[in-house]
């Protein structure tokens, strides 16, 4: 069984990657935008790419985050409150850790299972939102969302087996 966690953990492990570098590119584009519209407001007076904010606002920065929850998590680097368990006994420790872990689970379960309806109804109602003077589906950009909020509960899954097979 051991075994078997560790392989579908690496699996797991690449998917948060390549979502990670996705976060990544969508930071580029996102930098590569404000600063071509920045340039093109002060140094030439016009705006050079319309609906440049709503992109950013709307799109690309919901992506950078969402698509990092996981990596986050899995790097320890995922805000919590250390602090106060490491006061605690070892063995209430774990047994605080593993309710945590069980707290964040329906919370980001529920987030994910929330953003896939949305997904859903956007896709299926053909829902738009307007940036510069192109409607753009929110659909998509809310399934990827989704797939960031998802993944997220996997590790938390992971997490909790491990504890509980390992005691960490």
């Amino acid at each position: 069984m051991l075994g078997r966690i560790e392989k579908i953990q690496g699996v797991l492990h690449k998917i948060e990657d390549g979502l990670l570098i996705a976060g990544g590119g969508f930071c580029v584009v996102m930098v590569l935008l404000v600063a071509v519209g920045v340039l093109g407001r002060y140094l030439l007076k016009l705006d050079l790419i319309p609906g440049t904010y709503q992109y950013v606002e709307f799109y690309l920065l919901p992506l950078v985050v969402f698509l990092a929850f996981a990596a986050t998590l899995r790097a320890n680097i995922f805000p919590r409150l250390d602090f106060i368990v490491a006061r605690l006994p070892s063995r209430a420790e774990h047994q605080v850790e593993l309710a945590v872990l069980a707290i964040e689970l329906v919370a980001f379960g529920t987030a994910a299972w929330c953003c896939w309806q949305m997904t859903a109804f956007g896709t299926l109602r053909g829902l738009v939102k307007l940036a510069g003077t192109m409607q753009m589906p929110i659909g998509p950009a809310i399934g990827l969302a989704a797939l960031g909020w998802t993944i997220l509960t996997i590790e938390v899954i992971f997490q909790i087996i491990s504890r509980a097979l390992y005691r960490r």
